[in-house]
Order: structure tokens, then C-alpha cells, then sequence
């Protein structure tokens, strides 16, 4: 009798994922559920990720919801955070917050408010399709680049191509001028008017004709050098990174 009532419960089980689209309600049915569950997925996350969140939900009937949470957080890094209650009829509820997408990065990855690189294709594409880009020369990201990249000014990507190298090599490439970029480090963000220095070196630099100077057929690139206090060291090259 007992094992007839499990197979009835099991034959039963129910899970409610529920988006919400900016303002517009759309419901979509049928995911997980051990005896009775509903899980409320944030509409900020794509809907192929939330059918894997799903499809890992009936792996885990019997997962107590702590231990539930915690995998679901470690396997899906879009997920931010969970959270769990029950209602007044004894339904365990969960709710997934989705992590907010800050930057592109190398054009396949979005570095998120949580400090992870994540797949774009993780969230819907009107949340990531206008993210800036910034480029990376690993996968392995530092604290101090994730705290440096979001004290930058939104302007400066107006005007920039970021370029992350390591922690002590940063590049700004100006988006106007290919031939110029400045350089900075994670530990000290650029102030305004350090880059509007470096912006009145670019502008002479242009008046002089410099940027049209080619040295073996190759043109000039200038550096503008801010890693040290108080100063800027201007270099040329004509390719690789010399900076002195």
C-alpha cells in the first residue's frame, strides 16, 4: 500500500517554473518537483538555461533545500542567488534571482555582478547584446580587475577598447585614434583628468603629423603611459608592447 501510495506521489510530480517579462506575465509549466515544489525562475535568464535548471531539479527529490540550493548556485553560474519558503498549503517554494550581466567579455562571456565569467548565452539576448566588451587575455579573472573595471567611467568605454593584459597592464586603445592608447594598472582607476592630459598629448601628437610617421613601412604607435604617480611616459613603437 505504501509503495502504491510513492508511485501515485512520483507519477504526480509537478514543478512551476515562473517567468515574468518586464511586466508582461508568461507562465511555463513542467519541470521538477518530490512531492510538491514549485520553483520561480527569473525571466532574465535564457530559457534553455532554465530547462537545464529544470531538467537538474529532478535529479535532486530527495535533496534537502539548503543542500538543493547550493548545487544549484555552483552549476549554474547565472544564478545569483536562491531562496525558499513554504506557503500556507505546505509548498516548498524557490525562487531564483539571476546574477546581472555587467560586461561582455571576449565577445562570448559577460563578467557578472558576482565577479564570474559566464557564459553569454546563459541570459536573454536584450540583457547582454549592448554590454561593452572588454578583452581578455586569460580566463582566469582577479578581484582587483573585477573592482577596477567596474569603477571605470561608462565614458570610457565610449571612447575605448579595453584590453586587460594582467593586473599591471591594462590598455585603453582609442577608439578614434587606432595609433594611441594609454596604459594603466588595476590598483589606482585613471582620474578624468589624468585621460584628458593624455587626450591633449594625442591632439599634439596629431598635429605634428606623428601618427602618419612610419618607421620600415609600418606606422607609429603611441603609448601614453600612466602607471606611475604623477607622470606620463610617452612611447612609440611600431607594434608589440614597448613601453619606457
Amino acid at each position: 500500500m505504501e509503495l502504491k501510495r510513492w508511485g501515485i506521489r512520483l507519477a504526480t510530480l509537478v514543478v512551476v517554473v515562473v517567468l515574468c517579462a518586464f511586466g508582461v506575465q508568461k507562465m511555463h509549466q513542467a519541470v521538477v518537483a518530490h512531492q510538491r515544489m514549485l520553483v520561480s525562475v527569473d525571466p532574465l535568464i535564457a530559457q534553455e538555461t532554465q530547462e537545464s535548471i529544470a531538467a537538474f531539479a529532478t535529479t535532486q527529490p530527495h535533496t534537502p533545500a539548503s543542500e538543493f540550493i547550493e548545487l544549484l548556485v555552483k552549476n549554474f553560474p547565472s544564478i545569483k542567488s536562491v531562496e525558499y519558503s513554504y506557503d500556507a498549503s505546505g509548498l516548498l517554494c524557490y525562487t531564483v534571482e539571476s546574477a546581472l550581466p555587467l560586461f561582455s567579455i571576449n565577445n562570448d562571456y559577460v563578467l557578472t555582478d558576482k565577479g564570474a565569467l559566464v557564459p553569454k548565452k546563459d541570459f536573454v539576448s536584450h540583457l547582454v547584446q549592448s554590454l561593452h566588451n572588454i578583452t581578455l587575455s586569460s580566463d582566469v579573472i582577479s578581484d582587483a580587475f573585477t573592482a577596477c573595471i567596474q569603477s571605470l567611467p561608462q565614458s570610457f568605454f565610449e571612447s575605448y577598447d579595453v584590453v586587460w593584459l594582467n593586473d599591471y597592464e591594462v590598455v585603453l586603445y582609442d577608439k578614434a585614434q587606432p595609433g594611441f592608447s594609454i596604459c594603466f594598472n588595476t590598483q589606482v582607476v585613471p582620474e578624468l583628468s589624468m585621460i584628458e592630459r593624455c587626450n591633449a598629448i594625442k591632439n599634439d601628437l596629431a598635429s605634428a603629423g606623428l601618427f602618419e610617421k612610419k618607421v620600415h613601412a609600418a606606422a607609429q604607435k603611441w603609448v601614453a603611459d600612466i602607471r606611475f604617480k604623477n607622470q606620463i611616459i610617452v612611447s612609440a613603437n611600431v607594434g608589440g608592447r614597448h613601453y619606457g
